[in-house]
């Protein structure tokens, strides 16, 4: 294997590490900021529910076209493997944005 290879691969899992632990990152951050301080238990719940499931599947989907990484050279590989990371990201702010 090539050491060029390799450093694709790696690039590969740490920005799908990323996108899969974008969710928690964003609730971390939301409850940090006091947006959920006036929630109620099962209000939480609810936001928990759709912000983790919502994004867990917006990052499947990414993570299967950021395959494309392998196949395309230049912008377009580094752009559906970075989509893994940010379209979930955004999605995730998107929820926590209409639920605050």
């Amino acid at each position: 294997m090539s050491s060029d290879l390799i450093k694709k691969i790696l690039l590969f899992l740490f920005v799908n590490f990323l996108g899969f632990s974008s969710p928690t990152l964003v609730f971390i951050l939301s409850s940090k900021f006091g947006i959920f301080a006036d929630k109620d238990p099962a209000a939480l719940s609810a936001i928990q529910e759709q912000l983790f499931g919502g994004t867990n599947m917006t990052w499947l989907v990414c993570a299967f076209f950021s395959f494309a990484y392998f196949v395309f050279d230049g912008f377009w590989g580094r752009f559906f493997l970075w989509s893994a990371f940010t379209v979930p990201l955004l999605y995730g702010l998107s929820v926590m944005s209409s639920m605050g």
